[in-house]
Order: structure tokens, then C-alpha cells, then sequence
């Protein structure tokens, strides 16, 4: 089983020697929907065993130091954000239950779990945020046209977005 996980998070080697990483990966598949520590385990197996960054705590600590240490920029080798990452290991997670409770006659749907539904096809969800900031990107918009609404609340912004509206971005 820790050979199926290891691969559906994206690496192998030395993990299946260290218990730090068996550690992390305890949880995995136990439950639907994973819990909020266990999603925070595989976190930091990704960030320690994926990335090899002893040092960073976060994703974004990890994107950061990577970005900085590459010579030749590109974001192909740039850690995920966390919220992309969270889909994939939620997807994970998913994987791993049905994988560890094959004597169920039913699964439980994948909808929910990093997967979602459009036009018949279960597909992965990639990220249910925006990729920038809401206020940040109403500032580039303002800038671009020449207008500087900084001070204003970005709540009542003149394009329609809502924080409401962040569920379509994963659509």
C-alpha cells in the first residue's frame, strides 16, 4: 500500500526507509474526507520528500527558496500552491481509501474528494482559487486603465467579482 501512495504523490527512493515520511503518510486513506491534519502530514511529506526542503515550512517558503536558487527561470519545477496541491491530495487521499477498503461492494463517490463532474466526465479538480489575489488583480485592472482605486473596498468592485464567485474558477 505505501508503494501505491508513494506513487500517487509523485515520488520514491528513500521513503519507504524512513519513518519520518511513514510517519506522514500514516493517515493517508483512512478516512473520507481526509482530515485537516492529515492533509497537513502529506504537506509537509511533499515538501520534505517531493521538494527535499529540510528547511521551509510552507509551500509558499518552497516555491520562494526554488525560485530563488533556479538559474534559468521556470515555474515548471516550482512547487504547486498550496490550493492546487490540496486538490491533489485530497485526490490522493481518495485513491488511497479505495485502494485500503477494496472489500466495500460500494465506494463512496469521488465527487468532492479533488474530483468534480463536467459533461459526464470525472475530471480532476485543478484549484478552486483564483491564481492571483482578488485585490490584487482589481489593482492591475485599475492601474492598466488608468485608475488608481486602492482606498476604495474591493468588495463593492465595479467588475461583478464576489468572493462568491470563487467556485467558478475550478470549473
Amino acid at each position: 500500500m505505501l508503494f501505491q501512495l508513494i506513487m500517487c504523490l509523485g515520488t520514491t527512493g528513500q521513503v519507504e526507509k524512513s519513518a519520518d515520511a511513514q510517519n506522514l503518510l500514516a493517515a493517508c486513506g483512512i478516512d473520507i474526507p481526509a482530515s485537516s491534519e492529515t492533509l497537513s502530514d502529506l504537506e509537509q511529506f511533499v515538501i520534505h520528500y517531493v521538494y527535499f526542503d529540510e528547511k521551509s515550512k510552507t509551500l509558499a517558503d518552497v516555491r520562494a527558496s526554488k525560485w530563488r536558487d533556479q538559474k534559468k527561470k521556470s515555474i515548471t519545477r516550482l512547487a504547486p500552491d498550496t490550493d492546487s496541491l490540496r486538490q491533489h491530495l485530497e485526490r490522493a487521499n481518495y485513491l488511497a481509501y479505495v485502494q485500503t477498503h477494496y472489500q466495500l461492494k460500494q465506494h463512496p463517490s469521488p465527487l468532492g474528494h479533488g474530483w468534480h463532474l463536467l459533461n459526464g466526465l470525472c475530471l480532476p479538480v485543478r484549484y478552486t482559487q483564483p491564481s492571483v489575489s482578488h485585490t490584487i488583480a482589481l489593482h492591475v485592472d485599475n492601474t492598466a486603465e488608468g485608475r488608481d482605486h486602492s482606498d476604495s473596498d474591493s468588495s463593492s468592485s465595479s467588475d461583478g467579482y464576489t468572493d462568491s464567485t470563487a467556485d467558478e474558477w475550478h470549473e
